[in-house]
């Protein structure tokens, strides 16, 4: 007998903050930061257990629950050419050459979000509508997160079990979303150079990298208890660099 369950509950708490540095001297920046923490009783109806312990069993951080994150935008016009710092009496050919460039960039660094634990099988036998929850031993979860192949520990996690160690068809003591993925450290950045041509048209040449310093951030784990590749990572967030070059044309 399936029962439905008319109802919810949310909470949403925060500080944000916002730094701006209006352009001026050839400089631009940009500054986000958010510190959160967001709980609710799931994002879906897949998130119900039984609904008269509902609060019980799925209050939780929300599925987008990011307790840190910084953004950081910028743009730098470098000073050299007519009218800058450096080389402001240069003309012709070597102004074309050394004015027009700029730096941008985009920085993230943010905190992962958090997911729940569940198991290969349907162990509760009623339905896949349900979380399948294992029981939680004790012990370290992710001593080891910063090793992909042991991001979570497969000891600290059981198939749920009686006093008497039996194992039993019910709902695991492990919370929901109690997981936290790996995080975000990342730098774009391009590099631009302006070349104005006669009084209509401005070609920019653009160098761009993603993922600048080819930093390695992980996806999540395999979050299926009793999947022979539970706890180990087998992918990333962001992928490896990535280097583009293009020449745009404005008129």
């Amino acid at each position: 007998i399936l029962m439905t369950y008319n109802g919810g509950w949310s909470s949403y708490q925060a500080f944000t903050t916002r730094l701006e540095k209006r352009f001026s001297n050839g400089f631009y920046l940009l500054g986000s930061y958010t510190f959160q923490k967001a709980l609710d009783l799931g994002a879906t109806d897949d998130a119900t257990t039984i609904s008269a312990f509902f609060k019980s069993y799925d209050k939780g951080r929300t599925t987008f629950d990011v307790p840190h994150r910084l953004v950081l935008s910028y743009l730098y016009e470098l000073p050299f050419g007519k009218g800058k710092m450096f080389l402001n009496s240069s003309s012709g050919l070597v102004n074309t050459l050394v004015s027009g460039w700029q730096l941008n960039g985009i920085t993230t660094f943010s905190q992962g979000q958090f997911r729940s634990v569940g198991m290969n099988v349907q162990w509760m036998n009623i339905g896949g509508f349900s979380n399948n929850r294992p029981d939680y031993n004790g012990g370290d979860i992710d001593a080891n997160r910063s090793l992909p192949d042991a991001y979570l520990n497969p000891a600290a996690f059981n198939r749920p079990r009686d006093a008497a160690g039996n194992e039993v068809h019910l709902p695991g003591n492990l919370g929901r979303n109690t997981i936290q993925m790996p995080g975000i450290a990342n730098w774009d950045a391009s590099l631009f150079k302006n070349t104005v041509i006669g009084e209509r048209f401005n070609t920019q040449l653009r160098f761009e990298a993603f993922n600048l310093f080819n930093h390695t951030q992980f996806g999540p784990p395999n979050l299926s208890l009793g999947d022979p590749n539970f706890g180990k990572i087998g992918g990333t967030l962001v992928n490896a660099r990535r280097l583009q070059l293009g020449l745009r044309v404005m008129f």
